[in-house]
């Protein structure tokens, strides 16, 4: 009776494992290592000095059973290009909650408005920059911080990739987002870049696009393009929602892989947990498997088996503790 009794306990265990088994970059395992104010770039400004180191915040993943190679993903503040800073708190969160799933994250700064910044010859030599409209002194300086801000996350991109051996990063699964100004800038790094030949189809896994607006014409977006996952707020008065909309239907009409999620009721900007159509779903949940399919799936060396977690292996102690007592127990008692 009590060798039937165990063989239940035994199934019951092997059945249970599995469903509290952890699933690489997609569920909480790990703990995690910032590092702040790393500088990624020193680029040229005309106030309050001649050039502005530009830093980040670098969030990685600690404990065992990590990759050697890891996926990454950059994330840029939003300010209207006037403001805001690497320790947005909801970026910072983001980046953290990342690296518990086993992602290298980092929250740059980049140059802003008032810093005046002096844009690379690889932006102004282009032909898009120089056929741009006469624009009034306003206009410019406006264009002129997007241009840099583009500039600034192209060099934290190079930087990852030149660091991607010490990071443990695989140079192939990298993805870029933002909010309001750091969304218009990740859809401008993503979708646009490629046309300029700063960068090539491929470098970016992915965009994610939290209540802003692409600042070019949307034919600059492709097939081949990256993965586009857009959220936005209903009641945004700040960037449209219509802007949202006019991203999706773009990409649907190119049949460019993309999720898009308008919350109710929201504004400018809200909690990545607010739950999606009242349901258990929150913004960041399907953010996370947007990634996960997008920029984890999209190849056969990242097909991830699943770890065991806290409480799978506290199962199996109990099990193993359990089947000592058995075994101390006379033999007729197992019968």
């Amino acid at each position: 009776m009590m060798a039937k009794k165990l063989s239940a306990i035994l199934f019951i265990l092997l059945k249970t494992i599995p469903c509290l088994a952890q699933t690489l970059y997609l569920d909480e395992q790990f703990n995690y290592q910032q590092n702040s104010g790393i500088i990624f770039a020193t680029k040229p400004t005309a106030f309050p000095a001649a050039t502005i180191d530009l830093q980040l915040e670098l969030f990685t993943p600690t404990g065992n059973n990590l990759p050697i190679q890891k996926p990454a993903l950059v994330l840029i503040h939003g300010g209207g290009f006037t403001g805001g800073n690497r320790f947005n708190s909801r970026l910072i969160q983001l980046c953290k909650d990342m690296a518990k799933r086993g992602w290298v994250c980092v929250s740059i700064d980049y140059r802003l408005m008032g810093d005046q910044p002096i844009l690379d010859t690889m932006i102004t030599d282009t032909q898009w920059w120089s056929s741009i409209p006469v624009m009034t002194e306003q206009e410019f300086t406006k264009a002129t911080a997007i241009a840099a801000a583009t500039e600034d996350s192209l060099a934290a991109y190079q930087w990852l990739i030149a660091n991607a051996e010490t990071l443990g990063i695989d140079s192939t699964k990298i993805a870029i987002g933002g909010s309001s100004a750091g969304a218009a800038t990740s859809l401008l790094v993503g979708y646009f870049l490629d046309d300029l030949q700063l960068l090539n189809k491929g470098d970016i896994s992915a965009v994610i696009d939290m209540w802003g607006s692409l600042q070019v014409e949307e034919t600059y977006i492709q097939t081949d393009d990256p993965a586009l996952f857009i959220t936005h707020g209903s009641n945004d008065t700040v960037v449209p929602t219509t802007k949202a909309y006019e991203l999706s239907n773009r990409a649907a009409s190119i049949q460019l892989p993309h999720q898009i999620y308008i919350i109710d009721n929201a504004g400018h900007g809200y909690d990545l947990n607010t739950a999606i159509d009242s349901g258990d779903e929150t913004v960041f949940l399907r953010m996370l498997a947007f990634l996960y399919q997008y920029v984890i799936l999209s190849e056969e060396d990242y097909l991830v088996t699943p770890t065991l977690g806290i409480a799978s292996l506290a199962l199996l102690a109990i099990f193993l503790i359990y089947l000592q007592v058995i075994r101390r127990q006379p033999s007729d008692q197992l019968n």
